[in-house]
């Protein structure tokens, strides 16, 4: 519907604020909602099929809006006049590997495209990001759009925020490295198989083992139950060996391992989730100065979710978060 005045385009200030309240959190709320399923003993067979599947389509959208911001935020501090939203529409990841080596200039080449077209750019993100990777801890933040220095002002970095500031660009190589590695390609295969939904079937693990020959006791350790087997390769299921020594799978099985999604949850996707959180915040307040946005979290349920998480890490890995 039209009115008196014509609606303005988004800005990049109202498309961060936005993002930091509520973008970088969806994932995260939806992926816990379908943990509470599967932990959830009165939950029907069909509903814990249903959350599984859903956790791990959440779980490779969560890798891609992760690939897809650290691009654009790359991309836009070549110029912050242009729009991010905008940026990001351009942006076409191949999340697939490609099919022979890119030059080792791949990155600037990417650079060089966004800015000399108005096209969609096509990027194979983990190979650019991985480019970035090749700086040094110091020249990661500006790269990204942090306008980092080592001797920052005390109205940019309070006291209390010096020594995180100090290590930004450690902390960044720390949550683009996971995203960068080639072991996100069979998760994003996954994910994509799961989006389309009839590439998959449903079957329990001890069949699979049963028809490659293995008779019992051996097939008593494998899952009983009927899971969410993933169809990659069509109605192949048996690997190669050669795909088998790469560690490769054509129909993996997704399991409904309830301590194992837990894991996945707080140090994979509440993770990921919370790094762009964080770093989104660092390029707001470095880009809008006098207009800073805090750290602290307000949002009840995601408090929760991070609380939980502390606890997680603390027992995991005897981390101490508070």
């Amino acid at each position: 519907m039209t009115g008196p005045n014509s609606e303005q385009d988004i800005s990049n200030e109202q498309f961060l604020n936005s993002y930091l309240d509520y973008g970088c959190w969806l994932r995260v709320v939806t992926s816990r909602q379908q943990l509470d399923v599967i932990e959830n003993k009165n939950s029907s067979e069909l509903q814990k099929l249903a959350a599984l599947a859903s956790f791990y389509q959440t779980a490779g959208l969560v890798v891609e809006d992760a690939l897809s911001m650290h691009i654009a935020w790359s991309l836009w501090q070549l110029d912050k006049s242009k729009s991010l939203p905008d940026i990001l529409e351009r942006l076409s990841l191949r999340l697939s590997s490609p099919k022979g080596d890119l030059p080792e200039s791949y990155a600037s080449d990417i650079k060089q495209k966004y800015i000399t077209t108005k096209k969609r750019v096509d990027i194979y993100p983990r190979q650019y990001l991985n480019d970035l990777l090749s700086l040094s801890d110091e020249e990661l933040p500006a790269t990204f759009g942090i306008n980092w220095k080592r001797h920052p002002s005390v109205k940019l970095v309070p006291p209390e925020l010096r020594l995180f500031w100090n290590n930004l660009g450690h902390y960044i190589r720390g949550c683009v490295e996971p995203l960068a590695s080639p072991k996100g390609a069979l998760l994003a295969s996954c994910y994509n198989k799961i989006k389309h939904g009839p590439q998959l079937t449903i079957m329990a693990p001890a069949a699979a083992a049963k028809y490659r020959g293995f008779e019992y006791p051996d097939v008593e350790h494998f899952m009983q139950e009927p899971t969410i087997r993933l169809l990659l390769q069509g109605s192949r299921t048996q690997e190669t060996p050669e795909e088998t020594q790469a560690n490769e799978r054509v129909a993996p099985f997704l399991v409904a391992d309830a301590p194992n999604m837990r894991r996945w949850f707080f140090q994979q996707i509440a993770h990921t989730s919370n790094a762009l959180y964080i770093n989104g915040t660092w390029i707001f307040n470095t880009t809008y100065i006098d207009r800073k946005r805090p750290f602290k979290i307000e949002s009840p349920e995601l408090l929760s979710i991070i609380s939980e998480q502390g606890t997680h890490l603390n027992r995991t890995f005897n981390m101490n978060i508070e």
